[in-house]
């Protein structure tokens, strides 16, 4: 399967916007919100890092994510 990848200008749109997961994705479970805070290019465009708001966690855990996946998976709050 193809990922598809965001432009420059729409990953760095993301940057700063708050999400939560509506299914378990990525070892989160479903409801989880988090922050986008970066984008980094890859092949074939550029995918965002969102950061998870895990309290029992010692370090917040981060994941890259796909313009598919966050259009699948996410939703902006």
């Amino acid at each position: 399967m193809e990922r598809i990848r965001f432009t420059a200008e729409e990953a760095g749109e993301k940057v700063g916007r708050r999400v939560k997961s509506m299914a378990e994705f990525a070892g989160v479970p479903k409801g989880t919100t988090g922050l986008v805070v970066g984008a980094e290019e890859a092949p074939g465009g550029f995918d965002v890092e969102v950061e998870w708001e895990q309290p029992d966690r010692l370090r917040p855990l981060r994941d890259w994510v796909t313009k598919d996946e966050y259009e699948q998976k996410l939703t902006e709050v």
